[in-house]
């Protein structure tokens, strides 16, 4: 199984790491600025900055009828479709910042498939320019409805027993070469009708309208309930499933208070009228989207979520009908609320991957794994993940708890079928028809659609961030020390989830999403005070950047800390790099364990560390710079380790240096706890012991 493969088509940075460069869309860049931005890769500069950038967004919508004759067979038995119950439609959005444009095709379509995808794409950038990177094509998922023609997908044998007899019978291959032309037809004219306009956002609440099929037994498996009869009660003390509940509306308006585009999601199977009515419908999307439509302006395009284990509570043509009006209702409201968005530059990142294939999978088709992708396009605070086949709610919840963007939407059954059903870890061991007959994926599938879909979106953050944020807006803090500085305390789920406006920068320059372990320097690196004092920091500023860099070392003496040696070089080296970017507001030492092992050389400790805390301020250049030190652990004092004898001597000398050297502070240690092996803090105290340095920084006695 091939590694990721990374096709970055990012429009305003240079790349971090990159596969393949972008396709041009009509549009060759002059050599001089493929000098340019050559050279500020080359040096990890930013292309531009913030007070340079500005960013005017445009957007045009469309849409194209692509219900199919009556003649063509439903998928759900082989026959004809009896009518239209209403009509279906392929809804185009096209974005652009001026450089960048990007395509958003919604399909009132059971599937997409990644052969019909490429040649749509394909056939869009032929007639517009778009490039087909930019493309984001997704289905409803509607079950009243045809799937998309598989052109060189690989099949299971269940998938032929229902789509080959639909995909040979009459009028599909006609219907599927129509269902070309008029995507690209909305999207050609979505594009002419783009001016320009400001994003906003709104969300309603849908949790009384939604149900997850998968209630958890006693026994933790899972027996898929398609249809809830009493969807407010669950019998045999099951418990029920997680969900989204939220139904997001992105909306792009023009200066005369008219949407001239929107999209909304909310993750739930269109099945509210299936299989009861064997009419052509888009089910409730259908209504959502024409009353959204006529009442806030332009197109309005539904954009499925992660609803492989999310349906409606009733089912019926009046329950759809209700659905529709509710949804409908709550979003108008909050549209009442909207919430501007910042105009930035559009971003995106494909990111392919081989999805392994199950043994009945492998045996249908004689491949062990399928090519399938994970697109995410950016847009200032907001991110679309786009995920193929029918991801389980459970990975939307997780990539939207792990994001740094503020607004992420998560979105199944778009660009491919990968490997059909997938959900977490563990999950195929729970059972239910998701994770059986109807998943052609191993179990891993899910996380690794999921660790994907976060490294595009912690690489397109960063660069937003750093392209919108100058240096007077970067803080940056040196954090400097031994192993309790690095931080080895275990990783816990609120580890994962990062700040918004927290960066750190590795030893090369490369800059990254603040999450532990931000040291690199043991195996056993883990949760450090840094992070902590470093969403602190963050949460005081309502713009701008905090910028950590890294620079501690586990079992380390002060000597190789002092002027001239290892440790000191490399921290002032890794320093000045951050500091081409931000400004240096800050100096956080945790040192001293491998000091206090005998009396002289603690007793020496304040002038030797005195002396260094000069030295490094002048060759920065940072003046006096607040330098805060952190306490040696108290429990190294009440509980005395052979080799730290004269841990509270460490203690004294810090204290003494908070009369001699300007801009100093020691933060206690006080009540915090250490883990098994005596020596280091455990995560519960590094995450207190990072805001008290926060305070402490914050503190009256220190010059700013």
């Amino acid at each position: 199984m091939g590694m990721p493969s990374v096709i970055d088509t990012a429009s305003a940075l240079p790349v971090l790491r990159t596969t393949q460069s972008e396709k041009p869309s009509r549009r060759t860049p002059s050599p001089i600025a493929a000098v340019v931005s050559a050279l500020l890769l080359a040096l990890n500069l930013p292309f531009s900055t913030a007070a340079a950038e500005v960013i005017t967004l445009t957007a045009g919508s469309s849409r194209a009828p692509i219900s199919p004759g009556t003649n063509i067979l439903n998928w759900i038995g082989h026959k004809p479709y009896p009518g239209v119950l209403d009509p279906i439609f392929a809804r185009a959005l096209v974005l652009s910042d001026g450089r960048t444009r990007a395509a958003l095709i919604a399909w009132d379509l059971t599937d997409t498939r990644e052969g019909f995808v490429a040649r749509v794409r394909r056939a869009i950038e032929k007639a517009t320019g778009i490039a087909a990177d930019h493309i984001l094509i997704g289905a409803s998922h509607t079950h009243s409805a045809p799937w998309v023609p598989a052109e060189g997908d690989p099949l299971l044998e269940a998938e032929r027993r229902t789509l080959l007899p639909v995909m040979n019978g009459p009028g599909f291959k006609d219907w599927g070469d129509w269902v070309v032309i008029q995507t690209v037809d909305a999207v050609r004219k979505a594009d002419a009708k783009r001016a320009s306009v400001v994003p906003y956002i709104a969300r309603a609440w849908a949790g009384d309208l939604v149900f997850n099929r998968r209630p958890t037994r006693e026994d933790s498996r899972v027996e898929t309930m398609f249809t809830p009869p009493t969807p407010y009660a669950l019998p045999q003390g099951q418990r029920f499933g997680p969900m989204d509940p939220t139904v997001t509306l992105l909306g792009f308006e023009s200066a005369d208070g008219r949407a001239l585009g929107t999209l909304f999601n909310l993750p739930c199977h269109p099945v509210s009228i299936y299989p009861h009515d064997q009419r052509i419908s888009a089910d409730w999307p259908g209504p959502v989207s024409e009353r959204l439509s006529a009442q806030l302006g332009g197109e309005s395009l539904f954009l499925q979520g992660c609803a492989g284990d999310i349906v409606p509570i009733r089912r019926s043509l009046p329950s759809r009908d209700r659905m529709s009006q509710l949804i409908g209702d709550r979003v108008l409201e909050a549209w009442a609320q909207r919430h501007k968005l910042p105009s930035r530059s559009i971003r995106v990142r494909r990111t392919e991957l081989d999805l392994p294939l199950n043994s009945v999978a492998r045996r249908d088709t004689g491949k062990t794994s399928l090519r399938s992708e994970v697109q995410v396009l950016s847009l200032g605070s907001l991110a679309l993940v786009s995920l193929p086949g029918e991801p389980l709610t459970a990975l939307n919840l997780e990539i939207q708890r792990r994001s740094p963007f503020p607004h992420t939407l998560v979105l199944g059954y778009a660009n491919g079928g990968g490997v059909q059903y997938v959900g977490g870890i563990g999950e195929k061991r729970r059972g239910g028809y998701e994770m059986g007959v109807a998943g052609s994926g191993e179990d891993r599938c899910g996380q690794m659609l999921v660790d994907a879909a976060l490294a595009s979106i912690h690489s397109l953050h960063v660069e937003e961030s750093l392209a919108s944020t100058g240096p007077e807006d970067l803080d940056l803090y040196l954090l400097i020390g031994q192993s309790n500085m690095a931080g080895r305390g275990p990783l816990e789920p609120a580890d994962e989830v990062p700040h918004p406006r927290l960066l750190t920068v590795e030893a090369d320059g490369t800059w990254r999403t603040a999450l532990d372990p931000l040291h690199h320097d043991k195996a056993n690196a883990g949760v450090g005070l840094g992070s902590w004092f470093g969403r602190d920091m963050a949460d005081r500023r309502s713009t701008g950047l905090v910028g950590l860099i890294p620079a501690a070392v586990g079992g380390t003496p002060l000597s190789r800390w002092v002027k001239g040696e290892d440790l000191y070089q490399q921290a002032l080296r890794h320093a000045r790099l951050a500091m081409k970017r931000g400004k240096l507001k800050a100096i956080l030492w945790h040192q001293g364990e491998n000091d206090s092992a005998d009396e002289a050389g603690a007793r020496s400790y304040a002038s030797r560390l005195e002396g260094m805390i000069r030295d490094l301020r002048a060759d920065l250049g940072a003046g006096d710079v607040p330098f805060i030190a952190g306490e040696l652990g108290r429990f190294l004092i009440s509980h005395p380790r052979s080799d730290t004898p004269h841990a509270g001597v460490i203690n004294e000398q810090l204290a003494s240096l908070t009369q001699q050297v300007p801009n100093f502070k020691v933060v206690s240690s006080e009540h915090l706890t250490v883990m098994p092996d005596n020596i280091h803090f455990d995560s519960a105290s590094l995450r207190e012991f990072g805001a008290r340095y926060a305070e402490a920084l914050r503190g009256p006695s220190l010059k700013k």
